[in-house]
């Protein structure tokens, strides 16, 4: 790290420096192409040398990125194409007990210790088919073993996030169920928690889940939002222009005189 970035940096290469002049490639080409076309570098490997066993040279640029001669040596490295991220689909849910004790909770799960986001909390997760089939009931059954008997009947579909890290793409279909009804839900599975939202913010969770998180409370406020207009758009809702407005609407109202003659009469 050092060398790159004192050394070989990618604008400046200070090559009569670089300690591994000797082996680089870029470094050995530049020279080759300064001398006449009749010589060769001294110490340079003849091209039936090159790679003898893979049948490519390694010393020359592959055919779809041609040698730039105003580069240099700053041709190298050249960065592989980098594959898509595969792409995947996880079922998960926002399951909350409005009514606990202490105010709402809402359930976390911890992750394995290996592998992707090894070790953060998440809301119960499922890995599903694209294609939605038997969704739903994969991920009802994720929630039964950490909070037990559930109703199916309150987990609402709320919408998607789409999350891409370095090699996946990862596809949140994101759930809600609120226990209403229901006794609260005091014992608690190893590896699982129930968090006040003001914990969750400072939980080590994912940036994904704070997405799913913010679904979530998308939908809460757009149900609250809707029923307030609806309160609004009803008349008996409405409330009786002030003195003031009364008169304003009066004003700009516009006057028809009476002895005004009428269009049909006029017609005729």
């Amino acid at each position: 790290m050092e060398l790159g970035a004192i050394v070989c940096s990618p604008q400046h290469p200070h090559c009569s420096q670089c300690p591994v002049q000797s082996l680089c490639r870029a470094h050995q080409r530049v020279e080759r192409e300064r001398l006449p076309s009749s010589q060769s570098l001294p110490g340079s490997p003849d091209v039936e040398e090159c790679a003898p066993n893979t049948g490519q040279c390694q010393l020359c640029a592959p055919p779809t990125e041609p040698w730039d001669q105003t580069l240099g040596v700053a041709n190298f490295p050249r960065k592989a194409s980098r594959k898509p991220p595969r792409e995947e689909c996880s079922a998960t849910c926002v399951l909350e007990q409005p009514r606990a004790p202490g105010g709402a909770r809402i359930l976390l799960v911890q992750r394995p210790n290996s592998g992707l986001l090894a070790g953060l909390w998440e809301f119960p997760s499922v890995t599903v088919d694209p294609s939605g089939q038997h969704q739903r009931k994969a991920l009802l059954q994720e929630l039964q073993n950490w909070a037990g008997p559930l109703p199916a009947t309150h987990l609402h579909h709320l919408g998607q996030v789409v999350h891409t890290f370095s090699h996946i793409k990862l596809t949140y279909q994101v759930y809600g169920l609120a226990l209403e009804g229901q006794a609260p839900v005091t014992v608690t599975a190893p590896g699982a928690r129930w968090l006040t939202r003001e914990e969750f913010h400072t939980a080590a969770v994912s940036t994904a889940m704070k997405k799913v998180f913010r679904v979530y409370e998308g939908q809460q406020s757009g149900t609250c939002k809707s029923s307030k207009r609806s309160q609004v758009s009803t008349p008996s809702s409405r409330k009786k222009p002030s003195p003031g407005q009364q008169v304003l609407d009066r004003f700009f109202r516009p006057h028809i005189p009476t002895d005004a003659p009428r269009p049909n009469s006029a017609a005729q």
